[in-house]
């Protein structure tokens, strides 16, 4: 009979450790490098329709007429978005449909639910900051 053998748990060693290299470029790149561009608004978009922004910086190439949509995607302390207009008329940000699952609520921008959304001027970029789970702050304009 072959005896099987116990393996015991890895030893904690306080202090400085090794870290897996590619898990520290994803901690510490997360959405802050990512980019999109070439996207098109939402003609006539609403909260419900927005074209959804998935990355940390988005570029709207082309957005047709005032109220053409968008939507930040839920809010997380810590996330920052920053939204480039290049479109012909002003785009609306709106905040994600649905409730966000950190919080268990809707997320607002600047303390608004529901779908009031936020105005980004043609030719300007502006920057969307979340302090505490489920709340945006913006757009903080960097034109």
């Amino acid at each position: 009979m072959v005896a099987s053998a116990v393996r015991s748990p890895a030893p904690f060693y306080p202090g400085f450790q090794e870290v897996d290299g590619q898990k520290l470029n994803d901690a510490l790149n997360a959405d802050s490098v990512s980019v999109q561009d070439g996207i098109i608004a939402t003609a006539s978009g609403t909260q419900a329709n927005a074209y959804a922004l998935l990355a940390g910086s988005s570029r709207l190439a082309t957005v047709a007429t005032n109220a053409d949509s968008v939507s930040l995607p839920f809010a997380q302390a810590g996330m920052q978005r920053v939204i480039r207009n290049d479109g012909a008329a002003n785009v609306t940000v709106y905040s994600p449909v649905g409730n966000n699952p950190a919080t268990g609520t809707t997320d607002t921008i600047n303390g608004t639910t529901g779908a009031t959304g936020v105005t980004v001027n043609a030719n300007s970029t502006a920057w969307f900051i979340c302090y505490t789970n489920g709340a945006w702050r913006g757009p903080v304009g960097l034109t």
